[in-house]
């Protein structure tokens, strides 16, 4: 007669004929020959098995894109085991808490994913390769006025101003127009009248991709001369002569009257009859300044005649009662 018993029966166990096998690990057999007449009891050589957990299938994990700066969530399935799943991180690119993974660098980012096993199953593991992408910067171009009209001006360089950059970029300034104006060391050149679209480029940073900021229409227009004062010729007198300015601000300006009244003969405007006139002082612009034309309504008062002598003709110191007699009054 002979029995079989197990020695780790936490491994494997036997009933009767019967192993099971209960966990992973060294199941060691073995059998005792009862004594007989002949026969002393003895025990047969230790039969050594490996029992091996179940491989579970295979795990089923869904994610979606992930940027920088942003986070996703990951859902893991399938596996056979009653085992807790968790996730770890390999590098610094990502982070993971509670199946919410954190993009903190643009690049690859390795995630182990484990779900354990149990009495009857090995544990599963396995390494998911996620793109942390690279985002656009949010940088924006500023107004440089609330209207974005500029006065022309090649000598005056007004700064262009980016709100929200990252990560120090290289910076390419665009114009649309170079006639109207053109980008010197980020500041624009407003160079003539015309309409003209500004807008930046941004290189490609370590998280960052290239970014085009938003565009501003920027219209630049001429300058307006100030409007020079010719209001002493509001009331002049006949036959005056009166000297006019024949450059204001190194502009030449050019007179004109509307009527016979007044007449200009070069920089002089001379007082022919009485009356009103319109003097119309007109100054042509150049790229920087407009046209200035000013008109002004100069009244040309009368004026007293020159003393009148009245006497006699041929008069001496007195003249004879004579009814007969006339004599010739004359001007002088």
């Amino acid at each position: 007669m002979y029995t079989i018993k197990s020695v780790n029966d936490n491994v494997c166990s036997i009933n009767g004929n019967k192993l099971v096998a209960l966990n992973e690990g060294e199941c060691i057999i073995t059998g005792v020959v009862s004594e007989t007449r002949n026969y002393l009891s003895s025990k047969t050589p230790d039969l050594i098995l490996n029992v091996k957990s179940l491989p579970q299938t295979d795990l089923i994990i869904k994610t979606t894109p992930l940027y920088y700066n942003s986070n996703i969530s990951v859902s893991v399935t399938g596996g056979n085991s009653s085992g807790q799943v968790s996730i770890t991180s390999q590098n610094d690119n990502c982070t993971i808490s509670n199946f919410v993974i954190y993009g903190k660098k643009a690049g690859k980012c390795v995630l182990t994913i484990t779900k354990e096993g149990d009495n009857v199953y090995s544990k599963i593991i396995k390494d998911l390769f996620i793109n942390v992408a690279k985002i656009q910067q949010t940088a924006k171009l500023l107004d440089f006025n609330p209207t974005n009209k500029l006065n022309v001006n090649s000598e005056n360089a007004i700064p262009i101003i980016i709100e929200g950059i990252e990560e120090q970029p290289t910076i390419r300034y665009f114009s649309t127009n170079f006639d109207v104006c053109y980008i010197k060391d980020s500041t624009i050149i407003p160079l003539g009248e015309g309409e003209s679209t500004i807008y930046a480029i941004l290189s490609e940073t370590t998280n960052y991709s290239s970014t085009k900021t938003n565009e501003i229409k920027v219209v630049i227009t001429k300058k307006s001369l100030p409007v020079f004062d010719l209001n002493n010729l509001t009331n002049i007198s006949f036959l005056d002569a009166i000297a006019l300015n024949g450059v204001y601000m190194g502009f030449n300006i050019k007179y004109t009257v509307d009527n016979p009244n007044c007449t200009i003969l070069g920089n002089t405007l001379i007082a022919s009859h009485a009356g009103k006139c319109i003097l119309t002082a007109t100054i042509n612009g150049n790229n920087t300044f407009d046209d200035l034309v000013s008109n002004y309504i100069v009244n040309v008062n009368k004026i007293y005649q020159s003393t009148i002598k009245i006497n006699i003709e041929n008069y001496s110191d007195f003249i004879y009662v004579n009814p007969n007699i006339s004599y010739n009054i004359i001007n002088t």
